[in-house]
């Protein structure tokens, strides 16, 4: 887990540089003020919702095996899910989702300002309410396609690859999929929020890696389509729920 945190935090240092560059090329920060206004909407706001969603999906997952590793768990796997191949190329997809989900603040932050950011926290806190209350109360596995004792038959490239993951990645709380959500949410934020002429160049980027990556999580083994089938529902019901709401107030509901 250590290496998947190095790499998030060097993602990170790149996203933040290459989108100061991006935003200080397309505006004049001449005074103090605009400069204050710059750093608090594209890099200290975008900054503090990802650290909630990294204190966030930490606890939902680790908080909850805490109280289920001695229970019987549930196995929502089809015949449908064992006819699918694995697919270890596919992990570069999944592992691509670690850049996507720290960029995910700082796009919405482009795509409709401070609003939709903290729009973006609110919809973070029901999805970990909504996840933690699952996996307590119907604790579920996703076997992972190897064992351990299997990894010295697969040698290749991706399969290096997706044994790395294997070993990372605890095969428990597949449903719902934290994978699948951090892609999706964002998607339809912007989809409800985004009233710009450029909504659709922010959203076919996020729809693209959308699909690749939620093919990721069913090629490599890591969640079974039922996860992914309840997943993009309940969180597009979120982002509506928190807009509906937000709108009401006239404002953000923070």
């Amino acid at each position: 887990m250590a290496t998947i945190t190095y790499v998030e935090a060097a993602l990170l240092v790149l996203t933040l540089g290459a989108l100061a560059g991006y935003r200080l090329s397309s505006h004049r920060l001449e005074t103090r003020e605009q400069k204050h206004a710059f750093t608090v909407r594209y890099l200290l706001l975008p900054m503090a919702a990802l650290a909630f969603m990294l204190v966030g999906q930490s606890f939902t997952y680790n908080a909850t095996r805490r109280f289920t590793g001695n229970v019987p768990h549930h196995n929502f796997g089809t015949a449908l899910d064992a006819a699918l191949p694995l697919v270890p190329f596919f992990i570069v997809f999944y592992l691509m989702a670690y850049a996507v989900i720290i960029f995910a603040p700082f796009w919405l932050a482009m795509a409709g300002g401070p609003a939709l950011v903290r729009r973006y926290m609110v919809s973070l806190a029901f999805l970990f309410a909504i996840s933690s209350a699952i996996y307590l109360l119907a604790p579920n596995d996703v076997p992972h396609a190897w064992s351990p004792d299997e990894y010295a038959l697969h040698t290749g490239r991706f399969d290096r690859l997706l044994e790395f993951m294997y070993d990372a990645d605890a095969p428990s709380n597949g449903l719902p999929s934290l994978h699948n959500a951090h892609i999706w949410l964002p998607f339809f934020l912007i989809l409800f929020n985004d009233r710009s002429a450029r909504k659709l160049a922010h959203l076919i980027p996020v729809a693209v890696l959308g699909v690749l990556i939620s093919l990721s999580t069913l090629l490599c083994k890591e969640h079974y389509l039922v996860d992914v089938a309840f997943t993009i529902p309940l969180v597009a019901l979120i982002a509506f729920f928190v807009t509906k709401v937000a709108d009401r107030k006239g404002k953000s509901p923070l």
